[in-house]
């Protein structure tokens, strides 16, 4: 697997998992051989899943923002189901945009509070220029490891 270094450094650089997608195919293709129709399908399954723990990132990292500014006393039943669908649909954003969760939470932060977002956004800021270009490269590495699987079985 040393052979995809090059299409890792892209995946940690891009901070993309929709976008690594070809230089991943392309480089297994080159390392492999011709990549089968079920290691093209392992590699587009593996980046959709991924967008899973894209809405798992903006719903806890709105929990985080709600406990740390002192407002759980407003997050209600409704407001936790309103967050569950906002995380649903930011995480379509969150997968191809370079730090897009930041801003998906932000805009539930004020859909959900009315308010300004609390000072904690700024930790969120340093953490997410760290933790998206390694998660995408894990993910990355995470579907190349399973695309090989499934094409030698």
């Amino acid at each position: 697997m040393w052979q995809m270094r090059g299409a890792l450094g892209y995946a940690i650089h891009s901070s993309s998992s929709r976008r690594s997608i070809s230089v991943l195919l392309r480089t297994l293709e080159r390392v492999v051989g011709q990549p089968s129709a079920s290691t093209r399908f392992a590699i587009g399954a593996g980046a959709t899943m991924n967008k899973n723990g894209g809405a798992l990132y903006v719903a806890m990292s709105v929990i985080f923002l709600f406990s740390n500014g002192g407002l759980q006393d407003r997050f209600s039943a409704t407001k936790v189901a309103l967050l569950v669908v906002l995380a649903t649909f930011g995480s379509l954003v969150v997968t191809p945009v370079r730090n897009g969760g930041v801003v998906v939470v932000v805009c539930a932060c004020a859909m959900l509070t009315g308010l300004a977002p609390p000072y904690a956004i700024n930790f969120m800021l340093i953490a997410e220029c760290i933790i998206d270009p390694v998660a995408t490269m894990l993910n990355a590495w995470g579907n190349v490891l399973i695309a090989r699987l499934v094409s030698e079985s």
